[in-house]
């Protein structure tokens, strides 16, 4: 899968080159922005170095400012008064006014991967004096914006470990407490996963044609219904986990909802997809060990439904 997404996106990316240099702005936000890319890609001076200087002072070249997206001649883009070179090396987004050191949002690589891909592959091909190089076009570049491109869609489904405190730990692991723990999944489970219109076979099978909202909200209703209880200490860190699953699929799915907006994270978003439920089958046995070494009583819990969706699963 990895190699025939690799596929997928470099046709992607070259679709992208080839569309920048033949209707330039339409990779860019506004008029605005696609008359600095003009200015940038202007012929300049035979002296001039054009696109290796940093026209605002602000820490980034004007050929990383294409990459970014930001203004070539503005320090601070998006306005938060930080330069715009300070927030990229600090891994803050220099075009998102909340993320930043001061509001404490790290950016997470969710900004558009399409917009990314095309804005690297423009960077790519214009020589340092302006002028498009066919000579840059290379295989090894090729590769290199693939790959950059695929660790910045698989950074954007990045989920922020769960911590203790973001769940309701209970010191009381009793088999009372425990069999009630379980017994309280079992309907969000069943309400969520193993309903007739969310199954593990149709959710992985499932293409972008009449994807809806209805697949990331049920992972987000998912997600907050287990948040709200309470956990008992020895099954903390399965509950976490499962936690940072739902979240994963929900944004994943979501994905998939946008793909006019971003083909390429939605290409990624498939092997999300995949991935997430493979690490939940994983997850639903590491439940049943657990349950078993506590000697818990399966009728009427979690354990029960886990069967019926490995049986709709085909495990």
């Amino acid at each position: 899968m990895p190699q025939k997404l690799k596929i997928i996106l470099g046709v992607l990316i070259l679709a992208a080159a080839f569309l920048v240099v033949r209707v330039g702005s339409s990779f860019y936000r506004s008029a605005k922005t696609a008359a600095l890319i003009s200015q940038i890609v202007t012929t300049p001076a035979p002296e001039e170095n054009f696109l290796t200087k940093d026209s605002d002072g602000d820490g980034l070249s004007d050929r990383d400012e294409i990459i970014y997206g930001t203004d070539p001649y503005n320090k601070d883009s998006d306005g938060d008064g930080y330069l715009d070179g300070e927030e990229v090396v600090t891994g803050y987004d220099p075009l998102d006014p909340n993320s930043n050191s001061r509001a404490g949002n790290k950016s997470t690589g969710s900004s558009n991967i399409t917009q990314r891909a095309a804005n690297l592959t423009l960077a790519s091909i214009i020589g340092d004096n302006g002028q498009i190089d066919k000579s840059l076009i290379t295989d090894d570049r090729l590769n290199g914006i693939v790959n950059s491109t695929l660790q910045q869609a698989a950074l954007s489904f990045y989920i922020l470990p769960i911590s203790d405190s973001d769940i309701k730990v209970i010191d009381d692991n009793s088999p009372t407490a425990v069999q009630k723990y379980l017994n309280s999944l079992t309907p969000i489970i069943e309400q969520n996963i193993i309903s007739p219109n969310i199954t593990l076979n149709s959710a992985v099978s499932l293409g972008t044609n009449g994807l809806s909202k209805d697949y990331p909200e049920s992972y987000t209703r998912l997600y907050n219904s287990l948040k709200a209880l309470e956990v008992p200490s020895s099954w903390k860190e399965i509950h976490k986990s499962g936690l940072t699953l739902f979240l994963q699929l929900s944004d994943a799915f979501n994905a998939l909802t946008e793909i006019d907006k971003d083909p390429v994270r939605a290409s990624y978003a498939i092997v999300q997809v995949q991935n997430s439920f493979l690490r939940l089958r994983i997850l639903f046995d590491q439940v049943t060990a657990l349950a078993k070494s506590q000697k818990i009583n399966t009728q009427d819990t979690i354990l029960e439904t886990i069967n019926s969706l490995n049986a709709v699963s085909g495990k």
